[in-house]
């Protein structure tokens, strides 16, 4: 750990563990995979304690904290997730120029942390428009919008949303594990459409095989 104090690479590190030890999780490496996330999460949380980087990129630490304490100790770390969405609204505040894929790959995390009001504000205040389909989305962002708006009790119903995110998974799944390589947004997104309270996040994950045809998960107990 010492060495990547003094690079300043603490939470690569660590998240470049995270995305090894979800990619063990889903081939039924559990224990390695376990292993991994732990040490992961003391990288990370290291990176906070010495504030690694300037503020701007602090919002993404408290970001990868809070999936690890998910993923490692069944938590739904709300206070970490809100202060990440804080530090990235001041953020975006002080860019010149907002891209609307920054925006779409940002949103997944409002939705997590259950800012749904600054989530439709900050999807709308980026040009970004409503669905014309709910079956044919393709953005993480336009994603997060349904489901918020929904659980606002604003538009779409439970089947609608429900139908929508599983055409959704059925289209993004597959990519984030196949050429993309984006194991930890596929454990997020597992997280996001199914978990509740109670449930095993290891378990949570692997119901990616739910969107992999000819595909049986690994055993779990």
């Amino acid at each position: 750990m010492a060495d990547a104090k003094e690079h300043a690479a603490l939470n690569g590190k660590g998240w470049g563990m995270t995305s090894c030890g979800v990619q063990c999780l889903l081939v039924g490496f559990f224990d390695i995979g376990q292993e991994l996330l732990l040490k992961a999460r003391i990288f990370v949380r290291a990176s906070i304690e010495y504030k690694e980087k300037p503020y701007f990129t602090e919002h993404d630490r408290l970001r990868d904290f809070a999936l690890l304490n998910w993923l490692v100790a069944r938590s739904h770390d709300l206070k970490s997730l809100k202060e990440s969405v804080r530090l990235k609204e001041r953020w975006f505040a002080e860019k010149r120029t907002i891209g609307k894929t920054e925006v779409q790959a940002a949103l997944p995390h409002y939705l997590d942390a259950e800012e749904y009001e600054t989530l439709i504000r900050r999807y709308e205040g980026a040009g970004l428009a409503k669905p014309a389909t709910l079956r044919r989305i393709q953005g993480e962002g336009t994603m997060c919008y349904v489901i918020a708006r929904h659980r606002l009790g604003l538009d779409y119903t439970a089947e609608e949303t429900e139908a929508a995110v599983g055409a959704f998974l059925k289209r993004r799944v597959p990519q984030w594990l196949g050429y993309d390589g984006a194991y930890t947004d596929a454990a997020h997104w597992m997280k996001l459409a199914f978990w509740k309270k109670g449930d095993d996040p290891i378990a949570t994950v692997l119901r990616c095989y739910d969107y992999l045809p000819g595909l049986k998960p690994p055993k779990y107990p």
